[in-house]
């Protein structure tokens, strides 16, 4: 009996569509938060991909507003595409055609712009006695506002407006349901991205963190050449003092002492070669020495200098 239950509930998964009506690269833009409505559209499109349903694209006049996205394309790579000039999906040529050959009644209704395509779109579905399910977390417009007065207005002409989610949900029916933990990990992995875009404060708090820690490091980086630049000044008169004194040191002053001419025959001292800035205090030093020698003849005279003989 539950494999009974079973086919019948896939041969009624069968007779049902998800139409995507106009997702389009130019009219995206303008539309109310363009990014989330493009991941709830992706979401039904995955989950139509789950249970088996037939996946339509329709496009506006797509050689001046640009095709669908490569994103949801690639989500249903075999999916029917129908371009169209008015408003209404089923003024596409083929589409009405397309859903008789499948036989499918039910259609799943996703898109923008609510108050202009989807909302023809669903009018004429009931005029062709189709069931039509707008899903209201994948529908978007320029005017959200407007949304308060077109959805009541389809339900009162007998399409039913209800979140993808509830959908999707009801078409399983049982947590017993081979697609249930397919299913459920689809909602869990759009879940996580909702989460991950709706928290921009977080990323603030992040990039204000990092502005906080560079103020204390920049007068570390900053500080550390300011002691070594007057070091390098002063390196080079360091060096320049040196070498004064090594030229000092190298060059001395020679002074010679010679004994007079009266002075040969005694005992003659040695030619000495001293180093000093002040001969005369040397002179003086050679003089004592003489005497200490016992040398007692007049001192030497200078050359040229005349001294008074009695002889």
């Amino acid at each position: 009996m539950v494999k009974d239950h079973d086919d019948e509930h896939d041969h009624l998964l069968d007779a049902v569509a998800l139409v995507v009506v106009d997702v389009q690269e130019r009219l995206l833009p303008a539309m109310a938060d363009p990014e989330a409505f493009t991941d709830r559209v992706a979401f039904s499109i995955e989950a139509a991909k789950v249970f088996g349903l037939t996946v339509i694209f329709t496009e506006q006049v797509p050689e001046k507003l640009g095709p669908t996205p490569p994103r949801l394309k690639r989500l249903a790579p075999n999916a029917r595409v129908f371009s169209k000039s008015t408003f209404s999906a089923f003024q596409a040529k083929g589409l009405q055609d397309y859903l008789r050959d499948l036989n499918i009644y039910h259609l799943l209704i996703c898109g923008l712009e609510t108050g202009v395509c989807i909302y023809q779109t669903a009018l004429q579905a009931s005029d062709l006695e189709l069931d039509a399910t707008l899903l209201s977390d994948c529908l978007t417009s320029r005017r959200p506002e407007d949304d308060a007065f077109v959805l009541p207005s389809l339900t009162r002409n007998g399409c039913h407006v209800l979140p993808s989610e509830t959908v999707f949900y009801s078409m399983i029916a049982d947590a017993a349901n081979p697609r249930f933990r397919a299913y459920s990990a689809l909602v869990k992995k759009y879940h996580a991205i909702r989460q991950g875009e709706a928290a921009p404060p977080p990323k603030e708090k992040e990039s204000r963190k990092p502005a906080g820690k560079t103020k204390p490091e920049t007068p570390v980086v900053k500080h550390p050449p300011s002691p070594k630049a007057p070091e390098k000044k002063k390196a080079p008169e360091r060096v320049r003092n040196r070498k004064r004194s090594q030229v000092v040191q190298k060059a001395p002053t020679v002074v010679k002492v010679t004994t007079a001419p009266e002075t040969k025959g005694a005992e003659e001292t040695p030619v000495r070669e001293t180093a000093s800035r002040k001969p005369r205090r040397r002179r003086r030093t050679t003089r004592s020495r003489q005497k200490q020698d016992g040398d007692t003849k007049k001192p030497a005279t200078r050359p040229g200098h005349r001294t008074s003989d009695p002889t």
